[in-house]
């Protein structure tokens, strides 16, 4: 399955019902055509063919967390970026925890929209420096207490290990 065109451009699929938002990302990409915006809905994003990309708006669910649980688990190779209006540091966490490989806000600007898609695309996550700098510490902790688990096990002699 080819994510871009022979042109070298991505397709990019759009999961929005603000049919305004909808047309404001098809413009942005449509001056230089780096990127084709591909309108999706909900239960079509999941069958989505030819795009490797998905920006879901979040406003168009209350279901965020279990729309991209379902991606994880049906197309786990899809990289997904959520447009919302939350700023809060915990639920970027949360939405890149359960899948998302960004976040923007709406009120992003085009050159951060760009940079996010890029980033992506690359292969990293796109979130604000707070968020990635709790994920690695979490990462690191979670990494330290398996080691210590590890280490505090029981060892068993020669003869405990017969028994």
């Amino acid at each position: 399955m080819q994510d871009t065109t022979s042109k070298g451009h991505l397709r990019m699929g759009l999961v929005a019902t603000d049919p305004l938002r909808v047309l404001g990302l098809q413009t942005l990409f449509e001056e230089d055509g780096p990127v084709e915006v591909v309108p999706l809905s909900v239960p079509g994003a999941l069958d989505a063919s030819g795009v490797s990309l998905i920006l879901i708006d979040a406003a168009c669910t209350e279901h965020i967390f279990e729309l991209l649980a379902t991606f994880r688990r049906t197309r786990p190779h899809l990289k997904l970026i959520v447009l919302g209006l939350e700023g809060d540091h915990d639920y970027i966490q949360r939405v890149i925890g359960a899948g998302a490989k960004g976040y923007l806000t709406h009120s992003a600007k085009e050159s951060e929209i760009r940079m996010a898609i890029d980033i992506v695309q690359d292969g990293s996550v796109w979130a604000p420096r707070k968020v990635m700098a709790r994920l690695l510490e979490s990462s690191s902790a979670s990494a330290e207490a398996a080691k210590d688990r590890a280490l505090s096990a029981p060892t068993l002699n020669e003869r405990e290990g017969q028994v």
